[in-house]
């Protein structure tokens, strides 16, 4: 018990000095918190019960149900149908990222090795360990929806992350909100996809984009542009 206390005081420490916190930070913890509890809870029973009875034994049953109940309450109502765009957005890049490295696979010979699709997404997490081997996932910097409070030294890095990307993930909000972010990607990357699903837009981030690098050119979806006015060319549909 002792060395679980120090371990849980040890991280709680280490923890105290990151800036930005979540409660994911503290999975790791987890079973030792459990181990504690569970000898918390033995030893209060301990003090009214020595010996095991029928009592002791429907408290023990009715704490381990409160435990499963608030668990699957509180978990229910987040729902993972909330990462379903980014998700089908993910497939239809794993699908992209194939074609380009069969593309590069014949450009670089049987000497070489083609270089791996880098890939990034607004959201990170949402495409974690969804990722297939042709792919380099890269983590931006800093998280783009957090734009305006960020230094100019740290918008930087990210712009210079994405000059390195070959292709991208981001909902439509986090793109029309920040209009230096959408001026720096609208020259470097055409619209190839988008996913918009209103029965899982739980979070109403909106439509998610799939931008690829590439020379720009009159047949390219556009983020954004100025001339006559006609029908835009369709976009192809992740899903």
């Amino acid at each position: 018990l002792l060395d679980c206390l120090k371990s849980l005081s040890i991280n709680v420490l280490a923890m105290s000095n990151k800036g930005s916190k979540d409660f994911r930070l503290w999975l790791p913890l987890l079973p030792w918190i459990a181990a504690i509890c569970a000898y918390g809870w033995t030893w209060l029973l301990n003090r009214r019960w020595e010996q095991p009875s029928v009592a002791r034994l429907g408290l023990d049953l009715a704490f381990a149900a409160a435990v499963v109940w608030l668990g699957c309450s509180t978990l229910a109502p987040l729902g993972s149908r909330r990462f379903a765009g980014y998700w089908r957005a993910m497939d239809w890049v794993d699908a992209r990222a194939r074609e380009l490295a069969v593309g590069r696979a014949s450009t670089a010979g049987s000497e070489a090795a083609p270089a791996r699709v880098r890939v990034a997404s607004a959201y990170n997490w949402a495409v974690y360990l969804r990722d297939s081997p042709e792919i380099d996932l890269v983590k931006l910097p800093w998280q783009l929806d957090l734009w305006p409070r960020y230094e100019p030294r740290q918008r930087a890095e990210d712009l210079r992350a994405l000059e390195e990307i070959d292709l991208f993930i981001a909902h439509l909000p986090v793109l029309s909100s920040h209009p230096e972010l959408l001026d720096f990607l609208a020259t470097r990357f055409a619209v190839v996809a988008v996913v918009y699903d209103q029965t899982t837009d739980l979070s109403r981030i909106g439509p998610i984009l799939v931008l690829e690098r590439r020379t720009l050119g009159p047949g390219d979806n556009l983020l954004f542009g100025s001339g006559p006015a006609g029908t835009p060319p369709g976009f192809s549909t992740a899903g």
